[in-house]
């Protein structure tokens, strides 16, 4: 009996037909399996008690609120605790989703309720290892049952293939906790305070905590002339406060660095009610932010003068001084929590996160950006990593260039902020044009803490900075705008080889792929064959969707030119997709190879926008290492 018992399957669904296609696929590898499907309604859950399978789906939604509320009951149910609980469902964040066994997406073309199912079945019958033979590796199933915990707890994306690290923190865990397998481990994260008190353990391992005392420059350049000027124009030194939010601080570099650029700028900083807020959710990298003690090679991009200005030396170590530290609050602050305003207590002027949402997926992305919004002051700032945008986000925010960087701006009060109902949907949209920021010089001036009186002349304003190249547009993925500079830039000048190639591109990546496909046809072949215009015809091909048409584009710009290295990235990358994984490896590895020989950082145009620098190779070699466990598995 205890046998049969452990083979049943229980289906509750919704729509007529689930149950047997699930019984047929499983009795492909499993003859011995018993489905028995369960209507969804009031009776589902007293019926799943009454005999408890050794698995139970439910078809679930987010509309089906009785469905919804016995998913709720059952998967907390400790008389249910040997029965592995997987829900079928597209919604995101369902209530019960810490103490599923797995959720599955029935929208995935990689739907894996089968082999959620068999993984479940197969942990059940394995009896638990002895004390002395500890778990060496997590399986598939309690894998993928922690990615969503870790996805549900702080919004990240654990990619399953780079996991390593975590995997070995949860087998620590285990292990120093005395649990006999990593699903004991498992089934107590669906207790909140064990899972509050583990997500501190376990944090560092998914979390990346590099970052430099201006690691963007121009990002800091753009603080000093727009918004430090900006704000000293609108603040009342009397009365008004200034408040900065370093969101995702890592171990302190950014939100020191933001402290010495106003201390430049604004000069006696303490006759302000100023301070710094600066958050992350890796309570390490919030100890090492607190002690504020750096190596002299953290403080390379710092002159002589700051270093000595805001640094104490001892024993090789360098400590902030209380100049810095003394306006700054660390916090720890989970991002996935969604209120920012109600967590910080206030609203900021400048939110700064650099290198962070580009964990996170599109739907928490959109939530994100409105959390962002609700916890900026009008008129405030928002400032991401040089590579991230909230291009294909539904956002309210402007967008303002300046010089050669884009951030974001709250409109003031009474300004109107545009109505995204009744416009296109974020992912169809176009990004409006940027706005140009006039430089403003950075010094603040006699008066510059008070506001200025309506009977005062406004200032009169800079002149206005250039604004960003099509290149910078195309790389921060504003393909729309960049188009419609290379429209005015091919306008002006008919014979631009580059810039009717960079026009195909944008049009291809923001949906005009046939317009595109007509711009380059039309492009001036010097020689007949030219590596550069086969690579643009690749991305036009990689945009239309046609992935064997781009292979051969792409193949052929590298047989023009063996060291095009843009078109060994993206082969590399349709390889990889085609489950090619030791083509794939080698044209990987031919663009580190390449930017090794010339010294060079590189970028790569994609469809979403640039890949470049330091992430360029990191991709590569991430790529590479995955490609390798493929193939040896």
């Amino acid at each position: 009996m205890a046998a049969d018992q452990d083979m049943r399957v229980a289906v509750v669904y919704r729509s007529r037909g689930l149950a047997e296609r699930i019984a047929r696929q499983l009795r492909i590898n499993r003859p011995a399996i018993a489905v028995t499907g369960i209507p969804a309604g009031r009776t589902a859950a007293a019926r799943i008690r009454s005999e408890p399978p050794a698995v139970a789906v439910f078809e679930a939604d987010a509309e089906d609120q009785v469905q919804e509320r016995t998913l709720d009951s059952i998967s907390g149910d400790p008389a249910l605790a040997r029965t592995a609980i997987i829900a079928l469902t597209s919604a995101e964040r369902p209530s019960y989703r810490l103490r599923l066994y797995a959720l599955v997406n029935p929208d995935d073309p990689g739907n894996r309720v089968e082999s959620a199912i068999l993984s479940a079945l197969e942990e059940r019958k394995t009896p638990r290892a002895p004390a002395q033979r500890l778990e060496t590796a997590v399986s598939e199933g309690a894998l993928l049952r922690l990615l969503d915990f870790i996805k549900a707890a702080t919004g990240v994306l654990v990619d399953p293939d780079k996991a390593h690290n975590l995997e070995k923190a949860v087998l620590q865990r285990t292990r120093a906790l005395g649990l006999g397998s990593v699903w004991e481990y498992l089934n107590r994260l669906s207790s909140r305070g064990f899972a509050e008190k583990e997500l501190d353990e376990i944090i560092p391992s998914f979390t990346v905590t590099e970052t430099s005392f201006l690691r963007t420059e121009a990002h800091f350049r753009a603080i000093k002339s727009v918004v430090i000027p900006d704000l000293l124009r609108r603040k009342n030194r009397s009365s008004d406060r200034i408040r900065v939010w370093s969101a995702g601080c890592s171990t302190g570099e950014e939100a020191f660095s933001l402290a010495m650029t106003f201390v430049e700028e604004v000069g006696d900083l303490y006759a302000w009610d100023f301070k710094i807020i600066a958050t992350d959710m890796n309570q390490d990298a919030l100890d090492t932010a607190r002690k504020g003690l750096y190596d002299h090679k953290d403080l390379k991009k710092l002159s002589t003068d700051q270093i000595s200005k805001y640094f104490t030396e001892s024993s090789g170590a360098f400590k902030v001084k209380d100049v810095l530290s003394g306006i700054i609050d660390f916090r720890p602050l989970n991002l996935a929590q969604g209120d920012f305003k109600s967590s910080l207590g206030e609203t900021a002027d400048l939110v700064f996160c650099e290198n962070v949402i580009i964990y996170f997926d599109r739907t928490v992305l959109n939530s994100l950006a409105g959390s962002f919004f609700d916890a900026i002051s009008p008129g405030g700032y928002l400032f991401l990593g040089y590579s991230e945008s909230l291009y294909k986000v539904d956002h309210p925010f402007e967008d303002v260039s300046f010089e050669n960087t884009f951030f974001y701006r709250k409109p003031l009060k009474g300004k109107a902020v545009r109505d995204r109902s009744k416009t296109p949907s974020a992912a169809s949209a176009a990004p409006a044009t940027p706005l140009r920021v006039p430089k403003i010089p950075p010094k603040s001036r006699p008066g510059a803490g008070r506001r200025r009186e309506d009977s005062e002349p406004a200032p009169r304003p800079a002149a206005a900075a250039p604004g960003p190249s099509p290149r910078d547009l195309i790389a921060a993925g504003h393909f729309a705008a960049a188009a419609s500079a290379l429209r005015s830039e091919l306008a002006a000048n008919p014979e631009s080889r580059e810039a009717a190639l960079l026009l195909s591109f944008s049009l291809a990546a923001s949906g005009h792929a046939d317009e595109a496909s007509r711009i380059i046809a039309a492009v001036p072949r010097p020689a007949g064959l030219d590596a550069e215009i086969r690579f643009f015809e690749g991305m036009v091909l990689l945009a239309q969707g046609r992935d064997r048409d781009a292979i051969e584009a792409f193949r052929g710009a590298v047989f023009l030119d063996l060291d095009f290295y843009p078109a060994h990235f993206h082969l590399g990358e349709l390889y990889a997709k085609a489950g090619a994984p030791r083509k794939a490896a080698v044209h990987f590895g031919n663009v580190l190879d390449i930017l090794d020989r010339r010294a060079e950082s590189g970028q790569v145009l994609t469809l979403d926008g640039a890949v470049a620098g330091e992430r360029l190779a990191e991709t590569c070699a991430d790529s590479m290492a995955a490609l390798s466990e493929e193939r040896q598995t």
